[in-house]
């Protein structure tokens, strides 16, 4: 679901930008899945902070890298997940601070759907962007936890400590990737991400204390080894 929000958000800007470069400029973004396809807007929360104000949609098509961008002549407002969402998103990038390089966020269902309509908690993902073509990036991101209507932070994980980005060696083929995990024993949600990023998906070693893990090219987690 992070790897489909991250791609999701990506082409859905480009459609954005495309209408008009200055249409998503200093507008927030946030995603949602509904019946099998993405749905992002751009907008802001107001000032009491009791809506959000959407100028833009972009609806995913047949072809997941394709979005229609609708403009309402009236500005529409929400006052369910994409506010809860806004003000989670607010909240997490208070708390993780100014950072000396571009970060990209997602926010999504705590239960992995927003679908139903029922309350959930939200996780908040706050992790380095692409910069480069081709130098994938992992690293030095954080997922919090945050209550329903998005006003109280529950948890803080920070996943990875350093950035790392590595380009690919020049004339040779990757035929996988290597880290060595310290602040957990287990593969975080951005292993899985930094995987999926890629074109084509390179699996990822992740050596944790105990294990050996390796995230295979569609995502999925085995153990390779454990540690005595």
């Amino acid at each position: 679901m992070l790897a489909e929000y991250d791609a999701a958000a990506w082409h859905a800007t480009d459609a954005v930008q495309m209408a008009n470069p200055k249409n998503a400029a200093g507008e927030q973004y946030l995603a949602k899945k509904e019946n099998g396809r993405w749905t992002v807007v751009f907008g802001a929360v107001d000032a009491e902070k009791s809506k959000f104000v959407i100028a833009y949609e972009a609806e995913q098509l047949a072809n997941a890298k394709e979005f229609a961008v609708k403009k309402d002549q009236a500005a529409k407002d929400d006052t369910g997940f994409y506010l809860f969402a806004a003000r989670a998103l607010g909240l997490a990038l208070t708390d993780f601070g100014l950072a000396s390089r571009p970060y990209n966020v997602a926010v999504l269902p705590a239960n992995g759907s927003n679908a139903t309509g029922s309350a959930s908690d939200l996780y908040v993902y706050v992790y380095p962007a692409q910069t480069k073509q081709g130098v994938y990036t992992l690293g030095g991101d954080v997922r919090y936890l945050i209550s329903a209507d998005g006003r109280k932070i529950l948890s803080k994980r920070p996943m990875h400590k350093t950035v790392i980005e590595n380009p690919s060696p020049k004339g040779k083929k990757v035929v996988a990737g290597m880290h060595t995990h310290i602040l957990s024993d287990e593969p975080e949600d951005t292993d899985v991400l930094h995987v999926l990023q890629q074109d084509p998906a390179v699996p990822e070693m992740v050596a944790t204390r105990h294990f050996d893990y390796e995230v295979a090219g569609d995502g999925t987690i085995r153990i390779k080894k454990q540690k005595k």
